[in-house]
């Protein structure tokens, strides 16, 4: 008696799960979750002018000469009505423009950051913004993130410290918006806000994960209150004596931000040409904040894995092409005695086709298994996608 080969059998609807998994690693090149200001660089240092140097400067960690450099997030200065633009006059305008159109439902509406506690808040003119560029966002930002800004290195006195922010964890509070669902932006670290009763309120910003955008109130930097950066290291104006991080320090042994190596004293003179003294060089101001201090970021990815349950039950599979089981000299390939009475198969591999017949998946068993009409197995084939 020859017995039916059984080849496959069509998974049902119960067979299938997708499960989706959180992974996250650091933001930065090879992984790397944190970027050191010392380790900032931009091009706009070593090379001629571009357009898009009137809106935006790109940040790499490393020196632009340097094959092993990286670009990772771009900073910009942006103003609703222009103002503080370098050589094109609405270059500011636009990069406002872009954020609000990207980032919230009424494109026509102001930026706008209530206090914590509070449900109205202030109209914002000027922003700053850190982008992180699309190669490292994965799927989007984790927060607890912490960015420290700082206006030199070593030159803070009485009531000037460096600003370190982050992401408003509390109740794990966010917000809609056409960008995504946002966070605030407060000073503290990791997620933590800070205990200072004077400033643990204010609110500096807002940070869009699924964008890997932040967008900071510039008012809220340039202030002289508790929780800004002192006025001493304020980042407004349009001449190097407002700005106390590219005014040459040398005979203090901390100098301005330059293009040296940054083991070696800073020399302001470059980062002096781009501010120009006439124009408001402001996206390099925030870099220049950015350069004594550090950015600390992970991002996230979703890793789903398809889980396919082939069921094999006791009547299935219970024959075999293996010719060692074919009565010799059978022409209608007729199994033995022996297999006829009790047959037991190995599975050693599983393949997976779509419904066009076509091949997607080969899962090998390290061992094969047994299976007899007294026995059931269920093997799980994992795909991750």
């Amino acid at each position: 008696m020859a017995i039916k080969t059984q080849t496959w059998k069509p998974l049902q609807g119960s067979d299938k799960y997708t499960d989706t998994t959180i992974v996250t690693k650091g933001a930065f090149a090879n992984g790397s979750g944190t970027l050191l200001g010392k380790n900032m660089w931009t091009s706009s240092f070593t090379t001629a002018t571009s357009e898009s140097k009137l809106y935006f400067h790109g940040i790499m960690d490393g020196h632009p000469a340097s094959a092993s450099s990286n670009h990772i997030f771009d900073v910009a200065f942006g103003n609703v009505n222009g103002s503080g633009s370098k050589a094109y006059k609405y270059a500011s305008q636009e990069i406002y423009n872009t954020m609000r159109q990207t980032l919230l439902f009424d494109p026509y509406k102001k930026f706008n950051f209530p206090d914590v506690g509070s449900t109205s808040g202030r109209d914002v003119d000027n922003i700053y913004v850190l982008s992180l560029k699309k190669d490292y966002l994965a799927d989007g930002v984790s927060t607890g993130w912490t960015m420290v800004l700082s206006g030199c290195d070593g030159c803070h006195g009485t009531g000037s410290q460096p600003l370190h922010l982050t992401t408003l964890e509390e109740n794990k509070e966010t917000w809609p918006s056409r960008g995504g669902q946002f966070y605030k932006v407060v000073s503290g670290s990791d997620g933590v806000r800070t205990s200072v009763t004077a400033s643990k309120n204010k609110v500096y910003g807002a940070f869009w994960p699924e964008q890997g955008i932040v967008v900071l109130d510039a008012a809220q930097l340039t202030g002289s209150g508790a929780g800004s950066i002192a006025a001493g290291v304020r980042i407004s104006g349009s001449t190097s004596t407002d700005n106390r991080w590219d005014i040459d320090r040398s005979s203090e042994g901390v100098g301005g931000i330059g293009v040296q190596d940054p083991s070696t004293i800073y020399d302001p003179r470059p980062i002096l040409e781009q501010v120009d003294h006439g124009g408001h060089g402001n996206a390099l101001k925030m870099y220049g904040l950015l350069r004594f201090g550090s950015l600390k970021m992970r991002v996230y990815e979703y890793k789903n894995s398809k889980r396919y349950y082939c069921r094999i039950h006791h009547n299935d599979y219970t024959a075999t092409s293996n010719p060692t089981w074919l009565k010799s000299g059978s022409t209608t390939n007729e199994f033995t005695d022996e297999f006829q009475k009790f047959p037991v198969t190995y599975i050693s591999e599983v393949l997976l086709y779509n419904s066009n017949n076509d091949l997607i998946a080969v899962a090998n068993l390290d061992t094969p298994q047994p299976k007899s009409p007294n026995s059931e197995l269920i093997i799980n084939v994992t795909l991750d996608i």
